[in-house]
């Protein structure tokens, strides 16, 4: 697991499928499963876009020269494999760390102003706080759809 603080009060944590070292840097490949490209907006992937971020920071962790300078869809399906490859710049770096703090304010404000947080506790070694969080995020999908006609944000969430 890779950790990446993106600000004081964020902290971006993951690892990708797959790392290669290519002449121009490295590649992020995410496979997937579904069945066609079409299922995904490919280019705004926002998860794609943060394991390059965490491979950035790993590599400069470990000493190695390069950056992550590709991100690629691996699509397994039935008629094998389809690639969709993505430049990542300086600029898409900076994109998705703003997007990350975009959606991590609409997120408090949105828990702000309905008094509801979907986390169940404050502990991070709890034994069984996945079981918890997955518990309490239903309960809490459950209680905004009954508040999304007024927030109006939430549809705008990448997830």
């Amino acid at each position: 697991m890779i950790e990446l603080p993106i600000s004081t009060d964020i902290t971006i944590r993951g690892w990708g499928d797959r790392l290669d070292e290519m002449a121009t840097g490295y590649e992020v490949i995410d496979y997937k499963t579904k069945s066609g490209a079409e299922l995904f907006e490919e280019r705004n992937n926002l998860q794609l876009r943060m394991y390059g971020l965490l491979f950035d920071d790993w590599l400069r962790r470990r000493g190695q020269e390069g950056r992550v300078t590709k991100l690629t869809f691996a699509y397994l399906t039935g008629r094998g494999v389809e690639l969709r490859s993505f430049d990542f710049t300086d600029t898409d770096r900076q994109a998705t760390i703003e997007e990350i703090k975009t959606i991590n304010r609409q997120l408090k404000e949105n828990w702000n102003q309905y008094q509801v947080n979907p986390w169940p506790c404050s502990c991070t070694s709890c034994s069984r706080l996945l079981e918890k969080m997955e518990a309490r995020a239903d309960e809490w999908a459950q209680a905004m759809q009954v508040k999304t006609a007024q927030a109006s944000l939430l549809k705008d969430l990448p997830f």
